[in-house]
């Protein structure tokens, strides 16, 4: 028999809180939509999958499960272009080159709404000509993410609604910040691809695609992450990622096909890692408007129309 429940408190933030449990599994999520929408908590029976600092505020790209919107990553000089045209991504007139313009801001939502096999959170953001965002992405649209809690998976699903009247370009990104369950040297990720980003001495993609057989991308089978110490992306992927906490948990990752990126960020002296599901490359933006099409896989909405994915989360004890 499946439970779903939430909570909504308050103590020095607002924190919606969804809960799934059956006979076999308890699922709890937190989320805080007025800082930056970040899921800091995703509880697994006793495990806490996502990292979380409580010294680091939460509306900031380095704790938790910051959404990273419009542009993910590193844009080169703060610039990008589309169709010809030339835009400065900036917000609250400061130039933004890492991680874009959303993570920090507040999101609305509506009650959480318990359905007959999972229990979800629809939250969202409007982007008009007054919104700080704008000043950086100047189109007007809004941008959903739906959370959605079962009792064996936690779907996150965004939506971009073009209210503009101009073509809209975007990418997205779930900078999930995972706990070591198990010790580093224990703890595995399997993320099959053919290709990893040629990176320049700024660590932004050249737009040429290299083979990862060999490299320190080469994750086609299970590899550790004790000596793993990257920051770049794979694409042209193969075959769903999994992390692997060994004897203790699985965590497969299934996705829409807007989805073609995965971005590693694995620090050898931190506590956590990211594996990253990106809809585009960095600098998608330039890169596209350089004629790497294949590598950036830049997305777009025309005016007046929606664009949509999803992204699951399936953990599953060894």
């Amino acid at each position: 028999m499946s439970h779903f429940d939430f909570e909504i408190s308050e103590d020095n933030f607002r924190v919606v809180t969804l809960k799934a449990a059956d006979q076999n599994n308890k699922n709890v999520i937190k989320i805080a939509p007025g800082l930056g929408n970040n899921m800091f908590k995703y509880q697994y029976n006793d495990l806490d999958l996502i990292y979380y600092d409580p010294d680091l505020p939460l509306d900031h790209f380095l704790n938790g499960n910051p959404i990273i919107y419009p542009l993910p990553n590193r844009v080169n000089n703060c610039h990008y272009e589309f169709k010809g045209k030339k835009y400065w991504q900036e917000k609250n007139s400061k130039p933004i080159f890492l991680h874009s313009l959303v993570y920090d801001e507040k999101w609305s939502y509506k009650e959480p709404e318990i359905l007959a096999d999972h229990i979800k959170l629809e939250t969202f953001i409007y982007i008009d000509k007054d919104h700080p965002v704008y000043q950086g992405f100047p189109f007007e649209h809004q941008l959903k993410i739906i959370y959605k809690l079962f009792n064996n998976k936690l779907r996150l699903k965004y939506e971009v609604n073009n209210k503009d009247s101009k073509e809209l370009p975007y990418g997205i990104c779930f900078h999930t910040y995972f706990n070591y369950l198990k010790q580093r040297a224990n703890s595995y990720i399997k993320a099959p691809a053919e290709t990893y980003m040629e990176l320049d001495a700024d660590q932004i993609p050249t737009g040429k695609l290299l083979g990862v057989e060999e490299t320190d991308y080469d994750f086609n089978d299970y590899r550790s992450l004790k000596d793993i110490n990257i920051d770049g992306a794979i694409t042209e992927l193969q075959d769903k990622p999994k992390i692997k906490f060994e004897d203790k948990l699985i965590i497969e990752f299934d996705y829409s096909k807007e989805f073609s990126h995965i971005q590693f960020y694995t620090p050898l002296n931190k506590k956590f890692f990211c594996l990253e599901m990106q809809t585009c490359s960095a600098d998608a933006h330039n890169l596209d408007a350089a004629g790497f099409k294949k590598a950036a896989h830049l997305l777009t909405v025309k005016p007046n129309e929606k664009s949509s994915g999803w992204l699951d989360y399936k953990p599953k004890l060894c």
